[in-house]
């Protein structure tokens, strides 16, 4: 049975990664920072508490045969709340799973990386030349060149680096309100007739629904001739005005007179960040779920 390792597989897109795993009859292992675990994630996995920004814990993992690193720090607002930590986990943290990587002679390595490391971008390819405005960004940039220096020192290991576009679905974190563009949009939805917005409402994002974000993920599970850097994203780019307006219409409340609220942003978020999928649909991916859908799916799960 094949072995994979998904780091951070406590989170969100962890989660779902290790059920569709789990469902094709793979040994999955999880890892993750102590008291990440849920109940149900302890009952169905084998769960590892370890702290990837630590060799020594890093060191401790078994050997395997696939390696989802997905571990890291989020997001463009904690990277300025905390930008030590924030480079430690994203830079340092992954090049401990790098070394391991490497000494462990590991098959398949996938790295989930960011938008972010290309600034401010429209429609924007994979050769394009990155150019972060964030802290998060640069660390997410910095951790690419580490999955890189797999691949130079390891021509054997496949190395399969996702720019995450915006991920969203049921499940993710709504009470969190600064992680999660949809996530943070239906909760204050949900909560009344204000949304407040961090930032100008005519910013442009492109956001990705977490199944179709996985099955691209379980893609290098059995393509061997995947390499390099892929863009992970719907193709399709809304306002987050338009996309507050899709969450009040889609909550079938009484949201006609929404107020949305800029209460000021930072020059380090992105006024446009908008991906082109053609590469990875190259491969034979492409997403399954539209926004409407996948907002609606993300409303009902809430309401529950």
């Amino acid at each position: 049975m094949t072995k994979v390792l998904i780091t951070g597989g406590a989170g969100f897109i962890g989660g779902y990664l290790a059920k569709q795993l789990k469902s094709e009859s793979y040994e999955v292992i999880l890892c993750d920072l102590p008291n990440k675990y849920s109940k149900d994630l302890l009952q169905e996995y084998e769960c590892i508490e370890c702290d990837i920004t630590s060799k020594k814990d890093v060191d401790l993992l078994p050997p395997v045969d696939i390696v989802y690193h997905l571990a890291g720090h989020v997001g463009t607002a904690s990277s300025l709340k905390n930008m030590n930590r924030d480079l430690e986990c994203n830079a340092l943290g992954t090049l401990n799973i790098a070394r391991y990587v490497i000494d462990n002679n590991i098959k398949k390595f996938c790295f989930s990386s960011s938008m972010a490391v290309y600034g401010h971008a429209e429609k924007v390819i994979e050769s394009v030349s990155p150019a972060p405005v964030s802290p998060y960004g640069i660390s997410k940039l910095c951790a690419e060149n580490y999955v890189n220096y797999v691949s130079l020192k390891k021509p054997s290991t496949q190395c399969v680096i996702y720019r995450i576009f915006n991920c969203y679905g049921p499940g993710q974190d709504t009470k969190n309100l600064t992680q999660g563009l949809a996530s943070i949009f239906i909760e204050q939805v949900k909560r009344g007739n204000s949304v407040e917005v961090t930032g100008r409402l005519d910013r442009e994002r492109d956001l990705i629904y977490i199944e179709d974000v996985v099955s691209a993920l379980m893609m290098v599970t059995t393509n061997d001739d995947m390499d390099g850097i892929y863009n992970l994203c719907s193709g399709q780019d809304i306002s987050i005005s338009s996309l507050i307006d899709l969450i009040a219409k889609t909550s079938n409340l009484d949201k006609k007179n929404i107020e949305k609220k800029n209460i000021g942003g930072t020059i380090e978020d992105s006024l446009i960040v908008t991906g082109d999928t053609t590469k990875l649909t190259s491969h034979g991916w492409k997403p399954k779920t539209n926004l409407v859908d996948g907002i609606r799916k993300c409303w009902e799960a809430h309401r529950e």
